[in-house]
């Protein structure tokens, strides 16, 4: 696995045995999230200084290496809210668990949401079909 201390992203889950990647790599060379965002975040949340992903997705981590899993920690200090997400290797297998604690002193909404995006051989241009019940 290859995991970026930066935002804490997953970026590599490599099966050696397979010898793929299922993740998406970019063609161009990778850069520190904190040096390009894409897109806009809402007024709103650029009143505040947020990014489009959040200052999760840009902060670093501490990582903690713990021979077959790491763990993964920050403290967002515009939430505030302290973020720690364990993975696991087990066999051929990856679990991932994340906790999250509220760190102000009263109720705190927040958004979290999490992609990923599946690379070849996965997807396939002509026949891979993505279907959905939502309109």
């Amino acid at each position: 696995m290859t995991v970026l201390r930066e935002g804490g992203h997953i970026a590599e889950v490599f099966d050696v045995r397979a010898g793929i990647n299922p993740l998406w790599a970019p063609p161009w060379t990778s850069v520190d999230p904190s040096l390009c965002d894409f897109g806009d975040p809402s007024p709103a949340e650029a009143i505040v200084g947020l990014t489009t992903h959040g200052e999760g997705s840009l902060i670093p981590y501490e990582i903690v290496d713990e021979s077959m899993a790491l763990t993964l920690r920050a403290d967002l200090h515009l939430a505030p809210l302290h973020f720690e997400r364990r993975i696991e290797l087990r066999g051929r297998a990856v679990r991932i668990a994340e906790l999250v604690k509220n760190l102000s002193s009263s109720d705190r909404p927040i958004a979290w949401t999490q992609h990923v995006t599946l690379g070849p051989p996965f997807p396939e241009k002509g026949s891979t079909e993505f279907r959905s019940s939502m309109t």
